[in-house]
């Protein structure tokens, strides 16, 4: 299996204590939402976010049960900002919602 956890949050995790908390950012995979005929461009894209928000929900859960707290969400992006502890990372990273786990990064803005 591909591994969901970058090589620089790993590396961090390694390195600290299995208690210290870890900020992370959780990127979802591709909700599958479906095209709905007949919808405006509008309704549309709400029809998306709410089901993208039910998919973030159900992985707001999963980080709670880890012991972990999530920061803030983007449904657009299909991203979570989470606080976690280091030693349930990869747990985290086997969610199978879960595509991508990794360290916050600047966009250089």
């Amino acid at each position: 299996m591909e591994s969901r956890i970058t090589a620089d949050l790993a590396s961090k995790v390694d390195g600290v204590g299995p208690t210290e908390v870890v900020q992370v950012v959780v990127e979802l995979r591709p909700s599958q939402t479906e095209m709905r005929p007949g919808l405006s461009r509008q309704d549309q894209l709400q029809y998306e976010k709410k089901s993208m928000l039910m998919e973030l929900d159900s992985v707001r859960e999963a980080i709670q049960r880890l012991g972990g707290e999530v920061v803030d969400s983007l449904w657009l992006n299909q991203t979570i900002l989470a606080d976690v502890p280091a030693r349930q990372v990869r747990k985290l990273a086997n969610i199978p919602k879960v595509s991508l786990v990794d360290l916050p990064h600047s966009l250089g803005f």
